[in-house]
């Protein structure tokens, strides 16, 4: 059990960090709804993070699931507007396939 607190609360952080990437960056075009709600999910993240480290007995399974599917997102948005137009034109360059 004590790896699923540690699992949450750096699920919490990744999603306050990537939320707080795509506020900041000139990459994410969401308009101010958008960035208002990305403000409120970096927030609520790193609040969820901070419960989960000050109280670990209150984390539920389901709660910890629906966080790292909302972290592996936030890194998958992050890869694509990052990296990912990058390696795709790596890849035409080496004519891969893919």
């Amino acid at each position: 059990m004590h790896a699923l607190y540690w699992m949450h609360f750096a699920a919490n952080v990744v999603i306050g960090l990537a939320s707080t990437w795509a506020v900041m960056s000139p990459r994410v075009n969401d308009g101010w709804f958008g960035k208002l709600s990305l403000i409120l999910l970096a927030l609520a993240a790193f609040a969820n993070a901070g419960w989960a480290w000050i109280y670990p007995v209150e984390i539920e399974r389901s709660e910890l699931l629906l966080n790292l599917a909302v972290a592996c997102m936030a890194v998958r948005c992050y890869w694509i507007k990052s990296h990912a137009a990058s390696l795709k034109r790596w890849c035409r360059r080496r004519k891969c396939r893919g």
